[in-house]
């Protein structure tokens, strides 16, 4: 990844995910790629992750949230950069 695009990765805010690999696995996993073992459910950009599938009324509050931004604003007439403007605040 770092050579690729010249970013590196930051260890302490990095959680890795396993699944189906026993206890002992999974911190064999984790102390040799230095990452903390995470856990679902998880949020990741202001979204719900779940090893299931996400079910409408888990994602209510965030539909609720674009809808409610859209209705202030009257999307038709937005400009591009409005548009951007309208994205921006909701994610």
């Amino acid at each position: 990844f770092k050579g690729w695009c010249g970013l590196d990765i930051n260890a302490e805010k990095t959680e890795i995910f396993f699944g189906g690999n026993g206890k002992i696995e999974v911190s064999v996993l984790s102390a040799i790629s230095g990452f903390k073992a995470g856990v679902f459910p998880t949020r990741y950009l202001g979204l719900p992750l779940d090893s299931a599938r996400i079910s409408f009324a888990t994602l209510q509050p965030f539909v609720e949230r674009i809808t409610g931004k859209l209705h202030a604003w009257t999307a038709k007439s937005l400009s591009f950069t409005g548009k951007i403007r309208l994205v921006s605040s909701v994610i």
